[in-house]
């Protein structure tokens, strides 16, 4: 493969409007960036309609498309990609995203700058439809903020949730800011990073596999920037903080995969048999109260942190 500027690393589900979406407003983004040399590749599951596969090849010959099990998660798929890439940039890009004018542009701009020439990962914003920030979090995940907000403390105290879902510098333009993690929807990262800290982990969870893997990146002395000033459109689950249940149990796979990873495994343990105590009250406390949303959320996190604490 000859080398490239960007290597763009699509990774698509099951709602082919949305992809083709995606892919038309990719070419328009990069009709007006002609000096950048470009690829694109989708990864689809082998299941996909033949009919989809063929619409993709008349409509956009210049894709390469791959072919995955779709057991596979998305960290796979654009593992795949980044393995055989020889592209300066390989941007990691979800279906449901659509490409705002001058937002690639920005962000090769600031990549290439010699003073960001350790800056391993770049997220532009997420905006929803309606153009309102789409934020899921900027920084790790923590314990403390986890079982705070399980047990009620932090509607008391404040605190932003689970994830540690703000950022300071994430609202001001003009920036890029240093961040912990970012949503994986959509980011640019820098090849040369990859070869030196590796690839995200195949099997992690969905919401393990980034914050894993931007860790590893800080951990080398690698950085992970969100650049304000470049958005894209986003038609994913709208971000909110409304409350314990909006952070669901599948996110705390995540969060318990990142925790086993980096923290001691005594800390972990610790951490997973608080969990099941206090989720064990809740679903206690839904089931008395008839609240079955609760009762049944509760228990699917005591699953899982009993699970997590059986682990070696």
């Amino acid at each position: 493969m000859s080398h490239r500027d960007i290597e763009f690393s699509i990774v698509s589900g099951s709602d082919e409007e949305m992809l083709f979406a995606c892919l038309e407003s990719l070419n328009t983004a990069m009709r007006a960036s002609a000096h950048l040399n470009w690829v694109a590749t989708v990864t689809l599951g082998i299941d996909a309609d033949d009919v989809s596969a063929k619409r993709i090849r008349r409509a956009f010959p210049h894709v390469r498309l791959l072919e995955r099990s779709s057991k596979t998660g998305a960290s796979a798929g654009h593992n795949e990609v980044l393995r055989a890439s020889q592209a300066r940039y390989v941007w990691l890009v979800d279906d449901n995203v659509v490409f705002l004018a001058g937002t690639v542009e920005m962000v090769v701009s600031y990549m290439d700058r010699p003073e960001n020439s350790r800056v391993a990962l770049v997220s532009p914003q997420l905006l929803n439809p309606d153009g309102i920030l789409a934020r899921d979090g900027y920084a790790f995940p923590s314990m403390r903020r986890i079982l705070f907000e399980q047990s009620g403390v932090a509607r008391f105290l404040n605190d932003p949730g689970p994830g540690g879902s703000t950022s300071e510098g994430a609202s001001v333009l003009g920036r890029g800011h240093d961040v912990d993690t970012a949503p994986g929807a959509c980011v640019a990262v820098r090849l040369k990073a990859i070869r030196q800290t590796g690839a995200m982990t195949d099997d992690a969870p969905a919401s393990g596999a980034e914050p894993e893997w931007h860790r590893r990146f800080r951990e080398n002395g690698w950085r992970v920037v969100l650049l304000a000033d470049a958005s894209v459109m986003y038609y994913g689950i709208r971000a909110s903080r409304q409350g314990h249940r909006q952070f669901h149990p599948e996110q705390l796979d995540g969060a318990l995969y990142f925790f086993r990873t980096g923290r001691p495994l005594a800390s972990f343990k610790l951490f997973c048999a608080a969990l099941i105590a206090i989720s064990g009250s809740r679903a206690l406390a839904g089931w008395i109260t008839r609240d079955h949303i609760e009762a049944s959320t509760a228990r699917q996190y005591a699953r899982r942190a009993w699970v997590g604490l059986l682990q070696r």
